[in-house]
């Protein structure tokens, strides 16, 4: 770096040196005669404005200002990467600690067993060897199975996006296989108010559903066509509608399996799969890139899409909760 700078002010002295203008001075020989002087000849001599020292001084002043500029922003990389690794050594220390506890507990349980069999023992050696299962897959294969709902409090859905980034879009599908209620169950209406408030709080910047219908006779269902309203009326929300059989031959020429089609991806940062009674995340970069082709492709696909939430009039008296006392009581 000094190098380079060095050259660079090199550079700027001497061309300092060639270009600055030039001073002039003309003299004037006289020669004298009879009491009186005659000028007989002229001299003219000019020199740069600046002189060598003058010269090495700028070049002086241009690597320090160079040098301090490059300091000045490797001191904000280096902050900011500092920024960002804060949060990762105190997760570690956190880890550390409750790692440290179990060994720990561990111990006293192993110390206090009746034999090899102790009942203790077997159950909590059960579950350590499941949790570091868990914890093998996730850093091999980036991969965690849950099975529970998909996210239980806002911190969840803020910490599925990269620390930092700005643009924070989720997009989800959302399979409908037969006319009456949309929300299935109780924990995807809790996820879906939980969406819609981190909308509002602007820890999400905007929302694409994928509507999968099994037949396109649902798309005149009651509950179809205000859910389409609402995301009209929401902003930084859209829907489009899709027939299931179309994702499926879609999903299959994109290698995504036609029976993992309910998923949800937060930017490029993680993917959830609901598989069956389970749910996968994924921080997997290919498999994420897989399924963010899937959606967008379909997104973009007017020949696909059968209808959207743009050609839905909005309707600002359709709340959350009026929407969803609507569709329970279908």
């Amino acid at each position: 770096m000094l190098i380079a700078n060095a050259v660079v002010a090199a550079v700027v002295a001497v061309l300092t040196g060639l270009l600055s203008p030039q001073t002039c001075v003309t003299t004037t020989g006289v020669h004298f005669g009879n009491g009186s002087g005659v000028p007989v000849l002229q001299y003219r001599t000019c020199s740069p404005s600046f002189d060598s020292a003058a010269t090495f001084i700028i070049g002086l002043l241009v690597f320090v200002a160079v040098t301090v500029l490059e300091l000045t922003l490797t001191a904000r990389r280096i902050l900011a990467l500092r920024r960002e690794q804060s949060v990762i050594w105190r997760a570690d220390d956190e880890a550390t600690m409750h790692l440290h506890n179990i060994l720990v507990h561990t111990r006293q349980v192993a110390s206090a067993a009746y034999g090899k069999h102790d009942r203790y023992l077997r159950y909590f050696m059960g579950e350590i060897v499941l949790l570091e299962s868990k914890l093998r897959e996730a850093a091999e294969q980036k991969d965690l199975v849950v099975s529970s709902d998909e996210f239980q409090s806002p911190q969840d859905i803020e910490g599925a996006f990269r620390q930092g980034s700005r643009e924070r879009l989720f997009r989800y599908t959302w399979p409908i296989d037969a006319a009456g209620s949309v929300f299935t169950s109780t924990g995807w209406r809790y996820f879906f108010d939980l969406t819609i408030r981190m909308l509002a709080e602007e820890t999400l910047t905007g929302v694409r559903a994928l509507l999968i219908l099994n037949d396109e006779d649902l798309l005149d269902s009651p509950n179809v066509q205000r859910l389409l309203t609402f995301y009209s009326t929401i902003a930084h929300t859209e829907a489009k509608v899709v027939l299931r059989r179309d994702l499926v031959a879609i999903a299959e020429r994109n290698e995504v399996r036609k029976d993992l089609i309910d998923f949800g991806i937060y930017d490029d940062s993680l993917l959830y799969v609901t598989e069956h009674a389970n749910g996968r995340f994924s921080k997997d970069e290919f498999r994420i890139r897989l399924y963010l082709r899937l959606f967008d492709t379909i997104w973009s696909s007017a020949g696909v899409v059968i209808a959207g939430s743009q050609g839905m009039p909005p309707d600002p008296s359709l709340s959350l909760s009026r929407l969803l006392e609507l569709d329970r009581s279908v």
